[in-house]
């Protein structure tokens, strides 16, 4: 007997069959798990949002902050280069 997956959000669940990939459903993430998906420190995605050069973030409560895997993904899109001349460096 084999079960239907079912679906959460558009995107099918495992239910008994593990031929299927679960991407669980994140809707705002930490501000830790970007800086691990983005490679990145979580002290360098605070100087981001300092400056205005990171991805939009979500003032989630006073103190906590966190970004949706949109943002992240245009952010990256946004400082996609095709050549190193292309690319800027900022200096202080």
């Amino acid at each position: 007997m084999t079960t239907k997956p079912t679906m959460l959000a558009g995107r099918p669940t495992a239910g008994d069959n593990p031929a299927i990939d679960v991407v669980p459903l994140t809707l705002v993430m930490s501000e830790k798990k970007a800086a691990r998906i983005l490679d990145l420190s979580s002290r360098s995605l605070q100087r981001h949002r300092l400056n205005g050069g990171g991805p939009r973030f979500i003032q989630l409560t006073e103190r906590r902050i966190g970004y949706t895997i949109e943002d992240i993904q245009a952010w990256i899109r946004k400082r996609a280069m095709s050549s190193t001349s292309d690319a800027t460096v900022r200096t202080k």
